[in-house]
């Protein structure tokens, strides 16, 4: 029986998410969050977020490879589905938009340099979108990142829309 509550909540959560508008979504999802956590902004893509500290003054710019902590809750029931903290804890290292993540989470990075921390509460939108990731993440699922940047080391020019640096070659019949 309580199975078949969880199903039917989730059928009516589904529901009503995904008759609404983007835009009015990120209205109920600010307001959500306002409540208890005040002091947080919310960006015209929907993003909410905390800076705790911005760090230094080096920005996270496409190419720039990052070293950072990160903890995924889910936002409807706080509860954990990764953390670079759990087993060995080391933290990930990446190529910020080379090594894709979810869109929410690279908007919040580009806000944080070495020694930053933030909060950033994903909308579904800017997550894993309407249908979810594998059965690992249901669809229409808000995130919150927790994030800490160790260091930030800048890259070279990179074209995130064209995948690979470069070096003036001729490919595919067009010149750079």
């Amino acid at each position: 029986i309580i199975k078949y509550e969880n199903e039917k909540s989730e059928r009516e959560r589904i529901a009503k998410i995904s008759s609404m508008s983007i835009a009015d979504f990120n209205t109920m999802f600010f307001a959500e969050i306002k409540k208890k956590y005040p002091t947080a902004k919310q960006t015209s893509t929907g993003l909410v977020y905390l800076i705790q500290d911005e760090g230094d003054s080096t920005r996270i710019t496409p190419g720039a490879e990052v070293k950072a902590h990160c903890t995924g809750n889910f936002r409807r029931d706080g509860s954990k589905f990764f953390s670079t903290k759990d087993g060995g804890g080391q933290p990930m290292t990446f190529k910020y938009k080379v090594n894709r993540m979810v869109p929410g989470w690279e908007e919040g990075l580009a806000m944080l340099g070495s020694g930053g921390k933030g909060i950033f509460f994903l909308p579904y939108h800017l997550a894993y979108g309407p249908q979810g990731r594998d059965g690992a993440i249901a669809p229409y699922s808000d995130l919150i990142f927790t994030t800490e940047i160790f260091t930030v080391v800048p890259g070279p020019i990179f074209d995130p829309n064209h995948g690979h640096d470069h070096d003036g070659h001729d490919h595919s019949g067009h010149n750079h």
